[in-house]
C-alpha cells in the first residue's frame, strides 16, 4: 500500500450519536428517532454537500423542528461539541507514517469541519483533506473517491480506504476505482507491526496535538 484514505466520524473521531439524542430526547419530550430525524433529516442534500451553511441548518431547520429557543439550541450544540473526541492513538499512528504513505481524510462532513481540523492541528497530519461539503458530493458517490485519489496522485489498487459505514466500504470495493477497503475494527491490538496492515489500526504512540473535542457531524 502506498496511500491511505481515512473517514472521520467513527474512525478518527469518537462519535457522539445516538448518545446525544438519547440524553436530549427525553428533555424535549420526543423519541430518540424523532430527535435524530430533526437534526439530520434532509441534511444529505443540503448542508452535507455545501448547499447550506451549518449555522443556517441549525437555526432554520433543527431549531424549528425541535421548537426550542436559541439558548436551548446553543446548549445542545455545546453538548454535542463536548462529546466529540479524537482517537489520539490513531492520529499518532498517522503522524508516524511520515513519508512512507500518502494520507487523506475523506469524509461526509458539514461546513465547519475544516476549521475544526485546522484548529486542532489534525489537518496538518494529512497530505489532503476531502470533505463532502466542499466537494459537492458525498460518499458513496464514486466522485469523492476519485477526487481524493487525484489529489494524492494515488493508484486505486495501492490505496487502502478505512470507513465505519458498510455502504461506503462496499462502494469503494465495487466501483470503477476498486481499491482495497476495510471497515473500522472495534478494537486495536496492543502491539504495533512494522507496517500498516490492511483492516487494522495499532497503537503507535499518542497524538501530540490539541484535543479540543470538536463537534462536526461527519461520516
Amino acid at each position: 500500500m502506498r496511500s491511505v484514505l481515512l473517514d472521520l466520524g467513527g474512525v478518527l473521531e469518537t462519535g457522539c450519536w445516538p448518545g446525544v439524542a438519547e440524553v436530549w430526547a427525553p428533555r424535549l419530550g420526543i423519541t430518540t428517532e424523532q430527535m435524530l430525524a430533526a437534526v439530520f433529516g434532509g441534511s444529505d442534500e443540503t448542508v452535507l454537500v455545501g448547499r447550506m451553511s451549518e449555522d443556517d441548518w441549525w437555526q432554520q431547520h433543527v431549531r424549528r423542528r425541535l421548537s426550542i429557543s436559541r439558548t436551548t439550541l446553543g446548549r445542545l450544540r455545546a453538548d454535542i461539541a463536548a462529546r466529540w473526541s479524537w482517537d489520539e492513538q490513531l492520529l499518532g499512528y498517522v503522524a508516524r507514517l511520515g513519508s512512507r504513505m500518502r494520507t487523506a481524510i475523506v469524509s461526509n462532513a458539514w461546513p465547519h469541519t475544516r476549521a475544526r481540523l485546522a484548529a486542532d492541528g489534525v489537518a496538518d497530519l494529512f497530505d489532503e483533506v476531502v470533505l463532502s461539503c466542499e466537494a459537492g458530493v458525498a460518499k458513496p458517490d464514486r466522485r469523492i473517491f476519485e477526487l481524493a485519489l487525484g489529489r494524492l496522485g494515488a493508484e486505486p489498487g495501492r490505496t487502502l480506504f478505512i470507513d465505519d459505514t458498510p455502504g461506503h466500504v462496499a462502494a469503494a470495493r465495487t466501483g470503477p476505482h476498486r481499491f482495497p477497503a476495510r471497515p473500522r475494527p472495534r478494537s486495536m491490538p496492543s502491539s504495533p507491526p512494522r507496517e500498516l496492515h490492511a483492516g487494522h489500526w495499532y497503537r503507535m504512540g499518542r497524538y501530540s496535538g490539541k484535543n479540543r473535542q470538536p463537534d462536526p457531524h461527519v461520516a
